[in-house]
Formats: structure tokens, sequence, C-alpha cells
């Protein structure tokens, strides 16, 4: 593979991204799809539970107010607080268009772009949840740029779409700038950047998670040496860089289980595990259960 200019990851774009809406009453349960998108959610009215499956399963209790990212090649359900009743719903499908009044006791503002190196880089970044309490400088600005790119929506100007989109832009900066403060676990302040050099390599690793990526390469890619790009990667993310790629190919390989035929040691080869037991071994580490396994229980 030839590794592309850096110029290509200087910028991220989000070209297609959208927004809508999502009310639901006091008892409900709605399961995402699996997809490449990355999401972000507002939560404008209520609380509810957020049960993930990647790493491992366990839930969170979702205040209103809050605001969280998520890939969507991380399954995930939100659900009512108490026992939901009623039949499970497809969570894309409970997207009304931004503006339309529908009653409901929780409403989320949702964001969605399709966006494979996005994706695969939330995948392994995990979830990212931003409230008054934990960021309230970065979660003021995001309502800030949520209010903005809604006001742009309802009045239809002209050339909204690009505006939109960079409003967009900004808001996984901010997001961005998260991650380093939950990583560092020291003060970010508003106006800080995320170093677009470990971001450059997070979106090469997502375009590509199958490549077999070296650490040299990857700092060679961030302009750094290997010793700066090592303790930069782990500053911001929190992990090393291999380990980041294993997530990655993770996450391929979870949306190949759901959405292909392929048998295991084809998605192990397409996902870059050197042999099938290799990825059986990640995946059993990461999931407790094997690839087959997973399989039969997403498609239940």
């Amino acid at each position: 593979m030839s590794v592309p200019n850096q110029r290509e990851y200087s910028e991220i774009r989000m070209d297609g991204v959208t927004y809508g809406v999502a009310n639901f009453d006091t008892s409900f349960k709605a399961q995402s799809r699996l997809a490449q998108y990355s999401y972000c959610y507002l939560v404008r009215k209520g609380q509810f539970i957020l049960e993930l499956e990647h790493p491992g399963t366990h839930e969170v209790i979702i205040p209103e107010g809050a605001i969280f990212s998520i890939s969507g090649l991380t399954p995930h359900t939100i659900r009512s607080i108490g026992s939901p009743g009623g039949e499970t719903l497809v969570l894309n499908d409970c997207i009304d268009s931004v503006g339309r009044q529908v009653p409901g006791d929780v409403q989320v503002i949702i964001g969605e772009v399709k966006n494979d190196a996005l994706a695969f880089a939330s995948a392994y970044s995990g979830l990212q949840l931003i409230t008054p309490k934990n960021a309230p400088d970065i979660h003021n600005r995001l309502w800030q740029l949520y209010a903005l790119i809604e006001d742009e929506l309802l009045r239809q100007s002209p050339n909204a779409e690009i505006v939109v989109r960079l409003l967009s832009e900004a808001i996984v900066v901010d997001l961005g700038r998260f991650a380093a403060l939950e990583k560092t676990d020291q003060s970010v302040p508003a106006n800080a950047l995320i170093d677009r050099r470990i971001l450059r390599v997070m979106m090469a690793i997502g375009i590509d998670p199958g490549h077999k990526w070296t650490v040299a390469e990857l700092a060679s890619l961030a302009d750094m040496s290997r010793t700066a790009f090592a303790t930069a990667f782990r500053k911001h993310l929190g992990t090393t860089p291999l380990k980041s790629v294993s997530r990655a190919r993770l996450a391929k390989s979870i949306f190949e289980l759901d959405k292909t035929t392929r048998s295991v040691d084809q998605i192990a080869e397409n996902c870059g595990f050197g042999s099938s037991s290799a990825f059986i071994r990640a995946f059993q580490k990461e999931f407790r259960a094997t690839p087959s396994k997973w399989r039969r229980k997403i498609g239940q």
C-alpha cells in the first residue's frame, strides 16, 4: 500500500453529514444499525441508558444535556431507565427531520456521517461522553455549534449545506479536544487543537486497517521520530499505536461478520490478521466470544 500524501489528512471533512431528532415515550428500546458511520448524540430532553457491546458489554446512564459520540461499528442500544416494554426499535428508523414537533419524554438529536476512517477511528477511541460537569467549556461550545447548525437547517439558508459541514467539522475538533482531556486527565483550554499528526495517523489506520502497519511507518506518516510518535500517541489515546491498529481491525471484522458472508478465514485475511487463529484469539479476548458465535448472535 502506498501511504497517501500527508495533506490528505490535514483537514477533517464531513461531507454528507445529516442531522435529525428522535423522540421516545417513557418506555422504549432502540438498537442502532451496524454501519460505517460516525454518530454524535445530543440529549435535549430526558435521560436514558446506553448499552454498549464494544469492548465487552456494559451500560452507561446518559443524563439530560449530555453529548456523546460513538462509532456505527460499535453495537449500541438506547433504552428507558427501568424495564422497557414493547418491541425493540431500529434507532435509525426513529429519526425525524430537525424542527418537527413530536411529543415525547426523551428527545435526542442525532448527527451522522458516512465516513469509513472516522467510523473506524471512533470505534477504537471508544465512547466520548461530555457533560457540564466533566468538560463545561467544551460542552457549552458543542451546544452552541449545534444551535447554529439547527438555525441553518430550519431557515434553509443559501449554502446551508456548506455551513453545516464546516460547523460539523468544528464539532469533531472539539470532540478531539475532549478525547485529549480524558486521556491525559488534564485541563484542556477551549482553544486547544488536537495534534493533527496523530489525527492523520488515526485516519490512515481507519482507511486501511488491514494494512500491515509498523510503528516506523506510522511515525513516518506523522513526520515524527518513533520515540516521539509513540509518546504523543499514548498521550492522546492512552494506548499504543499497534494496539489501536488491532482494535481498528476488530472494528472492521465486526462489520464484515454482520454485513458479509465471508468465512472467518477470509475476514481474518481481509482485516490484516496474520492467521485465522490470531484473529480468533484477538476477537475472543476483546469480546469474550468467538467470531462465529458473535455472527450467530447478531443474526438472531
